[in-house]
């Protein structure tokens, strides 16, 4: 893999497969990135990993491991970065057109939490604990909500009308807790948060949604998955 790579120039993302193998899984973290991507308007090409069965040339690669991870080419050179923080302020600093940083430090902080305690939530196998976790995970949600609804979110997204680094990070999370919340704990973001789901909707109309995402069936089997593996 390592010489088809050197011999391809541009942005190599690697990112979970979905249920088959091939195709995009349901990764928010590689999602993150393969966002990013999309608004640099660089030349990329995704691979996906079965994590089922990573080729020994990913594990050469990764070091056995999970995506996402990049492999930037060029002149012959392999730059690989791993870790998604890592990977976005490298994207950010060697790409710097268009600029996606936020300058805006409470934007930055914006459900800082949410995946943390949805996940909670998500794995919680103990019926008597769970509605003290979806007050938890609503609080985080009315957190948002009041976010996008003050002064300090001047547009459709965060910190404007275009997408930054917070909205790459929060959106796909956002996603999971709609998609996964509904079919698997039958929990719903409250209709009144009605500035959260304007936000979801306004990227679910894009061309970056459209490039990046994968089925709720993705979403499903893989919640499953971890709810089977905290049983």
């Amino acid at each position: 893999m390592t010489e088809k790579l050197e011999e391809q120039e541009g942005v190599h993302l690697f990112v979970k497969a979905g249920i088959n193998g091939r195709d995009l899984g349901d990764c928010p973290l590689c999602q993150r990135i393969h966002i990013l991507l999309v608004l640099k308007k660089v030349e990329y090409y995704v691979h996906t990993v079965d994590m089922k069965k990573k080729t020994p040339e990913y594990r050469n690669i990764s070091g056995g491991k999970p995506p996402p991870m990049i492999c930037d080419v060029y002149g012959g050179n392999v730059v690989t970065k791993q870790d998604v923080a890592r990977i976005a302020d490298y994207l950010e600093q060697t790409i710097r057109e268009p600029s996606l940083e936020c300058e805006n430090e409470a934007a930055n902080k914006v459900g800082i939490d949410l995946f943390r305690v949805f996940a909670g939530y998500m794995k919680n196998q103990d019926k008597t604990k769970d509605d003290a976790l979806k007050a938890k995970l609503t609080e985080e949600l009315r957190s948002v909500d009041k976010f996008l609804k003050s002064d300090a979110s001047p547009g459709c997204y965060l910190d404007g009308d275009t997408m930054k680094q917070p909205d790459c990070n929060l959106l796909p999370k956002l996603h999971h807790v709609k998609v996964a919340g509904r079919i698997l704990k039958s929990f719903s973001i409250p209709d009144e948060f009605d500035a959260v789901h304007e936000y979801l909707n306004t990227w679910y109309a894009t061309e970056v949604f459209e490039k990046t995402n994968y089925p709720d069936a993705e979403v499903e089997y893989g919640w499953k998955h971890t709810r089977l593996s905290h049983s």
